[in-house]
């Protein structure tokens, strides 16, 4: 395995535990510190924010040298993301 393979299997798994910790947020709250893990001292936020910037951590060892942040794409995504939450709320999925 070269070290690319590495990383993006790395990247793979950081992605499932972003996905893991978002749906114990939809389930017990953000600032539930509890969860399933009751003896845990961080909120589901905080345990949130520490599994993205793991991933943020494997994307700069991954992408070493190159500016992969750029405002330009948030912004696309941003406008992507509002306009599907607006149809969402028009077809009344969305409170």
């Amino acid at each position: 395995m070269t070290k690319q393979e590495h990383l993006l299997v790395m990247l793979a798994e950081e992605c499932a535990e972003v996905s893991q910790r978002a749906t114990k947020a939809l389930r017990f709250g953000l600032t539930d510190p509890k969860g399933s893990e009751p003896d845990q001292p961080y909120t589901n936020q905080e345990r949130l924010f520490m599994e993205i910037n793991d991933l943020l951590a494997v994307l700069d060892l991954l992408f070493e040298g190159i500016d992969y942040s750029s405002e330009v794409m948030k912004n696309y995504k941003k406008q992507k993301v509002e306009k599907y939450l607006k149809l969402s709320e028009e077809l009344g999925l969305l409170n």
